[in-house]
């Protein structure tokens, strides 16, 4: 089976009360058995960066703890992290995310909710870059990254 990835929800960002954004009823995709959530979270305020902790998800059986996939990436002010979690019920669901320092305002943290299918969560490579441009003297991403016959890949960038 070939790993599809289709994004869900990109909502406008809400200002944090505390340490924690809360995001309600962003969709998640039709409900099939082995559907793994994906939550893309960057943020960029202005008085210092806004570590970005954890991730929780609801989709009507309680907040559950969401796998951050990557390190917390930051470069200055932004920062960026990609969470993960199977969620097999459900079409909608609240996430709430803490950061760590510097809660951010409503236009300064953006979510991206996306529904992948025939992949495992155990990630095959993970990685991060604070590439300052995306220039070819500088290129956003190091390395290399092999992606399988049938495989699939997501990123994030926050700028």
């Amino acid at each position: 089976m070939a790993v599809t990835i289709a994004q869900t929800a990109n909502p406008a960002g809400i200002a944090a009360v505390g340490f924690v954004v809360t995001y309600t009823g962003l969709a998640i995709g039709t409900v099939e058995t082995g559907r793994i959530i994906a939550l893309d979270v960057g943020s960029e305020p202005s008085g210092g960066p806004a570590t970005i902790n954890s991730a929780t998800i609801d989709y009507g059986t309680g907040a559950l703890a969401m796998t951050a996939g990557t390190a917390n990436a930051n470069q200055g002010n932004v920062c960026s992290r990609i969470f993960h979690l199977a969620a097999p019920s459900g079409t909608t669901a609240t996430f709430a995310i803490t950061f760590g320092t510097n809660a951010p305002g409503s236009v300064a943290n953006h979510v991206a909710v996306y529904k992948v299918m025939g992949a495992s969560e155990t990630l095959s490579a993970s990685g991060t870059d604070v590439s300052t441009d995306m220039d070819a003297t500088d290129p956003l991403t190091t390395g290399a990254v092999t992606i399988p016959t049938n495989g699939g890949f997501l990123a994030i960038a926050s700028g």
